[in-house]
C-alpha cells in the first residue's frame, strides 16, 4: 500500500465517521452531515499529504489550500445537494435507525 493510498483510507474512514457521528448520534440534517463528512475528510487528506506524501509543509500554504479546496468543495456541494434531491423525491419512509416507519 503506497502512502497516497493510506492517507486516502485515513481519510475516507474519517469523512464517514464524521457522517455518522453527525448524523446518527447529533441528530444533524442528513444534507450538512454529507457535506461535512467529505470536507473533514478533505482536512485530513490535505494536512496528512503536505506532511507525508509531498514534503510541502517548508512551501506557501496559501496557494495549496485554494487549490485544494476547490477539489475539495465543489465535489462536497455536489453531493450535498444530489444527496437532498434524491431524498426529497423518492424517500422510503425510513427511520434514523433504518427501520420502516409505519
Amino acid at each position: 500500500m503506497s502512502l497516497s493510498q493510506a492517507t486516502a483510507a485515513i481519510a475516507t474512514a474519517t469523512g464517514v465517521g464524521v457522517m455518522g457521528i453527525c448524523y446518527q448520534v447529533l441528530g444533524l440534517s442528513l444534507g450538512f452531515t454529507v457535506f461535512c463528512g467529505p470536507i473533514m475528510g478533505g482536512v485530513a487528506n490535505f494536512s496528512i499529504n503536505r506532511y507525508w506524501c509531498f514534503c510541502a509543509a517548508g512551501e506557501n500554504i496559501y496557494w495549496q489550500v485554494l487549490t485544494y479546496l476547490s477539489d475539495c468543495l465543489i465535489p462536497a456541494v455536489v453531493n450535498a445537494t444530489g444527496v437532498l434531491a434524491l431524498v426529497e423525491h423518492t424517500a422510503t419512509g425510513c427511520d434514523r435507525d433504518g427501520s420502516f416507519i409505519d
